[in-house]
């Protein structure tokens, strides 16, 4: 699983926890702020989107470079470090089967909101379709309607658009965007919906 690294400053790290409604150290810790549909929580840093879940995850040192971050209380909205967990797909699925949201044998019968928000969760971090639809056991069509809004709409997540080849401004616009340290190559490759391997490349060749 190909996830972004989370970097925080102080200042982010101060806003992020003023967002978050801090209980006894064994209760869920609310996130307050804006959220997707499925409730987990969203948190915008240099233009970029990340889970909250996450972030806090990475903030408590947990080593979540390529793995899933679950939740014990099964409340997608809860940012208590206590109550999360990493592991990998095969974690992440059984947590699932544990928890009621598959079908017997362990294949999904649908999709449940938890499964969108993973798809839509691996596409964020830059993951092709394929990838995605392979890792989740579901085709390729399916995580394009997701990518691009025209299926689970009242989660109303934002669409995530791969273009079909490549404008003749888009490279420049990447390398001016890396250039003025508006976010990574991961974070950029995202953002104008190329591959990135393409953007790796225009980037490393703009520097030489």
């Amino acid at each position: 699983m190909k996830t972004r690294r989370i970097e925080m400053t102080e200042s982010d790290i101060e806003r992020f926890w003023s967002k978050v409604d801090k209980r006894g150290p064994d209760d869920c810790w609310e996130w307050n702020t804006r959220k997707f549909r499925n409730g987990y929580g969203r948190f915008m840093m240099r233009k970029v989107v990340f889970l909250a879940h996450r972030c806090s995850a990475a903030l408590a040192g947990l080593d979540i470079d390529g793995l899933y971050v679950c939740h014990r209380c099964d409340n997608p909205a809860c940012v208590n470090p206590r109550h999360l967990f990493v592991g990998t797909q095969d974690d992440n699925m059984q947590d699932a089967r544990c928890k009621g949201r598959t079908a017997r044998g362990g294949r999904l019968s649908k999709l449940s909101v938890r499964d969108v928000g993973a798809i839509y969760e691996d596409l964020v971090d830059g993951m092709t379709h394929e990838e995605v639809a392979k890792r989740h056991g579901t085709t390729e069509p399916t995580v394009r309607g997701i990518a691009h809004g025209r299926t689970w709409k009242h989660l109303m997540l934002c669409p995530i658009r791969r273009l079909e080849g490549h404008p003749p401004d888009l490279k420049n616009q990447v390398v001016q965007s890396y250039i003025a340290g508006e976010g990574s190559v991961r974070a950029l490759a995202t953002r104008f919906g190329v591959g990135y391997g393409t953007a790796h490349r225009w980037i490393a060749a703009a520097r030489g």
